[in-house]
């Protein structure tokens, strides 16, 4: 754990300014939570809630930084404030002409001829043709304010090894040997899909780029790495589009994609391991995979297929899985569960104040949900006896099924099958427990 939250720590800094200011404020944050983890652990707290107490602490860092450069996040947030606050400006001001020109040629509406009612009528006409107008032009600033939002305003540095040996611009490779994808994406989104073609196809959409701001990408063995643009130091990148079409019927030993706040959608490729890690982009996978790997800050994950192992991790982004895992481990601090589906042996939830929202086909073997003040609401069939314990200081506990008690901590569910019976185990300060029947 100690470990993670070294990880962790490091990702709050890892688009930020490179200056003495914020290394040292790096590591002070980084030794004052490692001390704060120790001691809650020494004091005989779990460390899975030693460490996400420690992290829940942190808070945001970024009005602590020193930033004489924008980092590619901030940038992209500073530029939608910018850009809002203009078309707001303009919004405002179309609003109040619209209001001086009506009252100005209300003045002046034809009283001669016609009478009142002509002149009501006139009146109503204005108002609703500089009504229409103010919506055209609010509709036009608010496509300019987007265009404006979809850039990466500020100082964006890469680097990574054997830049010197990448290739700009799309292309197609062979899949013969094809074994690992690894993308790694500042801004705008990843598509991963299946095609009829027998090559990897990879190409991105936006405006015409100078060779060095087009993406990158190197062919090493059994890998094929895509860049968002050439190594080196940059000005105002453009967010991108990234299309990856894999050929059917290939199956990758490992599919990664890495980011700031690139959205990525996969659909239908299968891989023995597939990897995600952002900070505020969302992951949108139809997959078929071994192992599912994601952590994203405040970014969500969204998973719909087959997994044996789901490892998901988040600090506030929701997360939901639909499908089948022979084990699943979610991990938040305040980010919200839903699950639908089977889970054959472990399934475990730990967050903070996140809620959890179970409806599963089959009862697994061991089923955990450690929390502060989350509630978690767990659907079952009832084909399978269980015991369920529970931990808490004020939270309340609610089953559908007749059950027994062993004590009043416990309680026992005998669904007249012969298998060992499921292990429940709540833990939570003050959150609810509620087991429904489906």
């Amino acid at each position: 754990m100690r470990e993670k939250l070294k990880e962790y720590v490091r990702s709050l800094f890892r688009y930020a300014p490179n200056n003495q200011h914020n290394r040292e404020l790096e590591e002070e944050i980084l030794q004052n939570s490692l001390d704060r983890y120790d001691d809650l652990v020494a004091g005989g707290l779990p460390e899975d809630e030693a460490y996400r107490q420690t992290v829940a602490n942190l808070g945001d860092v970024r009005p602590l930084l020193e930033t004489e450069e924008l980092s590619p996040v901030e940038s992209q947030r500073t530029n939608r404030r910018r850009s809002g606050w203009i078309a707001a400006s303009v919004i405002g001001g179309v609003a109040v002409l619209a209001i001086v020109i009506v009252a100005c040629l209300g003045l002046y509406a034809p009283r001669s001829f016609g009478g009142r009612q002509k002149e009501e009528n006139w009146t109503d006409q204005v108002e609703q043709n500089v009504e229409n107008w103010a919506d055209q032009l609010e509709n036009s600033v608010e496509q300019w304010a987007d265009g404006l939002a979809g850039a990466v305003i500020g100082s964006s540095t890469f680097t990574y090894a054997n830049s010197d040996r990448y290739t700009a611009g799309g292309a197609e490779v062979s899949a013969d040997r094809l074994q690992k994808l690894e993308i790694d994406w500042l801004a705008g989104s990843v598509t991963v899909e299946l095609w009829d073609g027998d090559t990897v196809s990879f190409s991105e959409q936006g405006a015409d780029l100078e060779e060095d701001r087009q993406l990158h990408w190197l062919q090493d063995g059994e890998t094929l790495h895509i860049r968002y643009c050439a190594a080196g130091k940059f000005q105002n990148l453009p967010a991108k589009d990234l299309l990856v079409r894999v050929p059917s019927g290939v199956r990758l030993e490992k599919l990664s994609v890495s980011g700031t706040s690139a959205d990525v959608r996969i659909t239908d490729v299968a891989a023995d391991h597939l990897k995600f890690d952002s900070t505020s982009g969302d992951l949108e996978a139809w997959a078929d995979c071994e192992m599912l790997s994601a952590d994203t800050t405040s970014g969500g994950v969204r998973f719909t297929g087959t997994a044996g192992q789901a490892d998901v991790s988040t600090t506030s982004g929701s997360l939901s899985f639909e499908g089948h895992a022979e084990r699943a481990e979610f991990e938040s601090t305040s980010g919200s569960l839903t699950f639908a589906g089977t889970v054959v042996k472990e399934l475990k939830f730990s967050t903070i104040s996140g809620s959890g929202n179970l409806d599963l086909d089959a009862t697994p073997e061991e089923l955990s949900f450690d929390s502060t003040s989350a509630s978690l609401t767990l659907a079952l069939p009832g084909e399978r006896s269980f015991e369920a314990e529970l931990d808490t200081v004020s939270g309340s506990f609610h089953c559908d099924f007749p059950t027994t008690t062993e004590d009043r901590d416990t309680w026992i569910y005998d669904a007249g099958d012969r298998k060992a019976p499921a292990e429940l185990d709540f833990d939570t300060v003050s959150g609810s427990v509620d087991i429904r029947k489906k």
